[in-house]
Formats: structure tokens, sequence, C-alpha cells
């Protein structure tokens, strides 16, 4: 279309690990079609420690969002900084349409985490009819803490939540693991759905907030005080790819170290948890009750995939061998296939005749 290829430098741009998420903001009067990524992974924090959305046209830097200590060089002119943003964010952004009459086409608002415990909401923030934005000036947002998840720093956000859209608030479900280092054993992770509640001025909330679900048929409501769950993982094991939603039932996976280092295939589980409680929903094959988690393989799984066509609807995840030998890498791999929980059928046969008189 003769636009020329952008020349645009990000100085502080690190490895560029985040996938563009696409959607339209206003910069001042202009509408601008967009992508967001993260500033990308540094293994010191000593770059990626901004929020980029990018011109689709043009590749220029419409805005950023960025650590108030971060390099700005030939961008201060379009920089919000932003004082808690001092880790670097490798992660997808995970973009938040519009559903009401003035937001519908527009980005509302957007979530993102990084490698130091911290998720952030993106948005204007700052406006009195949040989150039912009237102002979609990219200019005019802000960043804040919703949630941080360890007070050391140390759960990792490499992948983006998955949101739900619920009455009066939105349910955002995060997962911590380190993909730097996988076959670490001695992490801690967790599993997190956070509520917000649109707070206009945040407070972080920490997990000292939330109801502990580790263990199953502790009580939630959601819809009541209760601000969010969370599940502990096992010692060494950590999630390593992105949730899904669906049928109010989260899925996400999760990898587990070998103990003796010759074998690397390690575990690879699938969990399935009510999307409000956290709690057990599905009877696995084999099983007698509804249980969390299955072990489906080795190796790091990827992220649920929930598959829809005319006649069925399947949940599919890829995973490597338990124990990979030389001599047959895949022996256990696979893409194992399974039955995610479904609505009812929600239609049914109309049958009518008609009178002429």
């Amino acid at each position: 279309v003769g636009i020329p290829a952008p020349d645009t430098i990000i100085p502080e741009m690190g490895e560029s690990w985040s996938e563009p998420d696409f959607g339209t903001v206003k910069d001042g009067v202009d509408d601008k079609e967009v992508f967001f990524i993260g500033a990308g992974f540094s293994a010191d924090n000593s770059k990626g420690k901004a929020v980029l959305a990018i011109e689709v046209l043009t590749g220029a830097v419409v805005w950023q969002f960025i650590d108030d200590s971060g390099d700005q060089t030939g961008l201060a002119s379009v920089s919000t900084t932003i004082s808690d943003m001092d880790y670097s964010i490798p992660s997808t952004v995970r973009i938040v349409a519009g559903t009401t009459a003035v937001t519908i086409g527009f980005v509302d608002k957007v979530y993102v985490g990084d490698q130091g415990s911290q998720m952030f909401r993106i948005g204007n923030v700052s406006a009195a009819t949040f989150p039912n934005i009237v102002d979609q000036n990219i200019q005019t947002w802000t960043a804040e803490v919703l949630f941080l998840a360890d007070s050391t720093n140390t759960q990792k956000f490499f992948y983006p939540p998955g949101i739900t859209l619920e009455i009066g608030y939105d349910l955002v479900f995060m997962v911590t693991g380190d993909r730097e280092d996988p076959c670490n054993e001695l992490t801690s992770d967790s599993v997190y759905a956070v509520k917000d509640d649109h707070t206009v001025s945040l407070t972080p909330l920490t997990p000292s907030d939330l109801v502990d679900v580790t263990t199953v048929g502790t009580a939630v409501n959601l819809d009541g005080s209760d601000n969010g769950w969370f599940i502990n993982l096992a010692p060494g094991e950590k999630s390593l790819a992105e949730v899904a939603i669906f049928f109010k039932v989260l899925y996400f996976t999760t990898f587990t170290p070998n103990d003796d280092p010759c074998l690397p295939g390690g575990e690879a589980k699938l969990y399935a948890v009510n999307y409000k409680t956290g709690g057990p929903v599905i009877t696995w094959p084999g099983g007698s009750a509804a249980a969390r988690s299955l072990v489906i393989g080795g190796g790091i799984p990827s992220k649920p995939v929930i598959i829809i066509t005319e006649t069925v609807t399947k949940l599919i995840i890829s995973v490597g061998s338990t124990q990979p030998e030389d001599a047959s890498g895949s022996v256990e791999a696979g893409i194992p296939v399974l039955d995610p929980l479904l609505p009812p059928r929600n239609f049914f046969y109309l049958w009518w005749r008609e009178l002429f008189g």
C-alpha cells in the first residue's frame, strides 16, 4: 500500500517474546489500529520494563507505559512513566474490548504480568465512569498494579492472564512459572483468580487477600465479599503456558521436572477447575470421582486448546514423553484429546403449521 518500512527504534526493548494483541485506541482525537506487546525479556531487568502500543500500518510507537528509569530516548513525547514497572515484561498483553455503546470497537483496558510477580491493569483508570470509559484516548491512560503475587518478587508471569467479564467485576486468571529455568525443583508457584472490581485508585491485592483453596473443599464466594482464590502448586511444579476458560471451567497445564537429571522428561499435568471456586469438576477417564488434575505425559505441555466443530468439541494439548530415550524420543509423546465440560444442547426442533383463510 506504499507505506514505508518502519524505522522506529525502541531503546527499552529486550528479547521480544510477546505475541501482538490487536485493537483500536484513540490517539488524541484520531483512531489508531495498534497492537500491544510487552517490551521483552531481560534476565537482569535492565531492559523490557514497558508495555507498547504500536501502530499496525506504520510501526510507529503510538504510546508506551515505561518504568521511570527506563530508556525513553526518542520516545519521551509518547511515554507515560510508571514507578512500579521495575521488571521486564516478556508476556503477551491481554486486551479487553469495550462492551458498551460508547466503548464497543475500542480497547477498554489491558492486563499484563511481569517478572517481578506483578499483574498490571492499564487503562483510563482516572475516569469516574471506569470501567465504562468514555475517553478512549490512550494518552490519558495509566498503569497500576492490580495484584502482587509474591512480596519477594520470585513468582514470574511469562504468559498472559485469562479474563472473564462478570457482573460488576472482571475475573483475572494468572499462572506463575519460570520459563527460563523450567527444571528448577525448588520453585514455589501458584494459580490465581483475582477480582478486578474496577476500583479507580488501586491498592494491590496480595495472596493474603484471597481464599487459599489448595485444600479441596474450601469455600469461596466471588459474587460476595471474597476477592479471589489461589492454589499453591507442589514444589518444583510450574505452569508454562496460557490458560483457557470454557463453560465455567479454568483449564491450565503444569510441568514438574524429574528428580534424576538423566531423565529429562518430567511430568505434564492438565488441570480443570471450577473458575469461581477452584474446585474439581471433571471425573477423568478411569477415575471414580472428580479430581483437579490428570497426568497426560511428560515434558512441558502446551496450552489447552478448545476445538469446536459442527459435530464435536474437544480439548487438546501437546506433550512429550515422561522418560524419553535416545532410541525412541517420542515414546508416550503426542496430543491427548479429551472431552471438556459442555453446556446442554441449547436448541430444539420447532414444528408448526400455517393456516390460510
